[in-house]
């Protein structure tokens, strides 16, 4: 397995969580009884970051139909909008939260198959194991990509641009992600305990 791989050549090997390892291997260290290995729970801050886009991109579909509802009941009678406007739900939430509750629920039921590797084979040497949840491969794939796009986002974004926009929509963005910090650590202290 891959810990076993790169052992030899560190003192002391994290596998999980570094938040709740690295404290016990310090304190180790300190009174010079260091371990080879340090096992941890999964990632805290990968299951709070979880939490909050789920929680926002939840949070999108009653926003949409609620801001649709009061259009409709706004611009009722005006040109291009009939008297009695219907809406259809279904063409209300976008595709992407119709896809979101569908791997919701199939991962679930653990419907996703089992992914398994040759042995030996580089696959498994890096996974540490012969066989993967699929779920839990697409889970690490959608991380690279999630990478990847901040990164292409990064590359698309030029200081000089935001100083000729001004300082009014720096300050926007600021102060959105300011709210979106202070909503987001109170909803993970509330519903982690945390």
């Amino acid at each position: 397995s891959y810990p076993q791989v790169v052992q030899p050549f560190f003192d002391a090997i994290v596998i999980g969580d570094p938040e709740t390892a690295v404290p016990q291997l310090y304190r180790d260290f300190c009174q010079r009884r260091l371990k080879r290995l340090y096992r941890s729970g999964p990632y805290r801050a990968g299951a709070v970051a979880t939490l909050t886009k789920l929680v926002r991109v939840t949070m999108l579909t009653p926003m949409v139909i609620v801001m649709a509802l009061v259009y409709a009941r706004r611009h009722r009678g005006e040109a291009g909008v009939r008297e009695k406007t219907s809406i259809h739900i279904g063409k209300l939430i976008p595709w992407y939260i119709w896809g979101f509750l569908v791997v919701t629920v199939l991962n679930t039921l653990h419907l996703f198959p089992v992914v398994r590797f040759s042995p030996g084979g580089s696959m498994a040497w890096w996974w540490g194991v012969e066989s993967v949840s699929s779920a839990k491969l697409m889970a690490e794939i959608g991380k690279v990509l999630l990478t990847l796009s901040m990164v292409a986002i990064g590359l698309e974004v030029d200081v000089r641009d935001l100083i000729r926009v001004g300082g009014r929509a720096v300050a926007v963005g600021g102060f959105a992600a300011l709210i979106l910090m202070v909503v987001s650590g109170e909803m993970s202290y509330v519903l982690l305990g945390e």
